[in-house]
């Protein structure tokens, strides 16, 4: 597996994640919230691979809440 890396700020790239959820989130009839003690943290990482990680979790999140 090829990592395909960019320098960037994943604060940002979560946040954006996170907001793609907000619509499922809603119509579940649940409240998500991203919160983070800092506003920005530039790093590197394959973005693809993280949002397939985030995703996920958020997905499952959402589907095991109450």
């Amino acid at each position: 597996m090829q990592l395909q890396t960019v320098n960037a700020d994943i604060i940002g790239f979560l946040r954006y994640i996170v907001e793609s959820f907000h619509s499922l989130a809603e119509s579940q009839q649940k409240q998500l919230h991203f919160l983070s003690e800092i506003d920005s943290l530039y790093l590197e990482y394959d973005p693809e691979k993280i949002r397939q990680i985030v995703s996920n979790l958020l997905s499952n999140a959402l589907k095991f809440t109450p």
